[in-house]
């Protein structure tokens, strides 16, 4: 999980989320400096995520079957 570059208090998932759907920074609840994502260490995680995403739409149409009727999907 995401720590706090400033004071080191582990961020909540809730928290990373919200700063990583903004386009600005966040202030740590915990020693209020502002953080910002930073794409140095992330990059390759992203670029994986990327391809994966790539990879399941491309294989999508071979995997799935169809059926004559509705199904719920849980």
């Amino acid at each position: 999980m995401a720590h706090c570059a400033n004071c080191g208090r582990k961020w909540s998932a809730k928290d990373v989320w919200k700063l990583g759907l903004q386009n600005k920074g966040r202030a740590c609840k915990y020693c209020g400096r502002e953080q910002y994502i930073s794409f140095k260490k992330t990059s390759k995680y992203l670029f994986l995520t990327d391809m994966l995403v790539i990879f399941f739409f491309l294989l999508f149409p071979f995997v799935i079957k169809l059926g004559n009727e509705g199904e719920d999907i849980i």
